[in-house]
């Protein structure tokens, strides 16, 4: 009677975790590959852009939220931003 009810019902309690556990595997599994398959889009993109490129020295996407396609390597001033950085840290120690 109620011992076989209660066993029963932990039965059903397991079997919904394990599907709950199921569900979230895959949903994370569906995301790691959504994103594997995004950036795959995206580098084709930008390896197109740049290929094709001879008169654009930027390029947006084009969806909410989008961020630079591409930008000409001209315009990149990463370096100027680390060696400027790296002066005004060696200036502070001197302090």
């Amino acid at each position: 009677g109620q011992d076989q009810a209660q066993a029963k019902e932990q039965e059903l309690m397991f079997e919904q975790q394990q599907i709950i556990a199921l569900k979230d595997s895959l949903e994370n599994e569906f995301l790691r590959e959504e994103s594997k398959l995004n950036g795959i889009i995206q580098d084709s993109i930008v390896n197109f852009i740049k290929r094709n490129n001879s008169h654009y020295n930027f390029i947006f996407g084009y969806s909410k939220g989008s961020s630079l396609l591409f930008a000409d390597d001209v315009f990149d001033i990463t370096q100027n931003i680390v060696s400027g950085l790296n002066n005004e840290y060696k200036l502070s120690e001197k302090k």
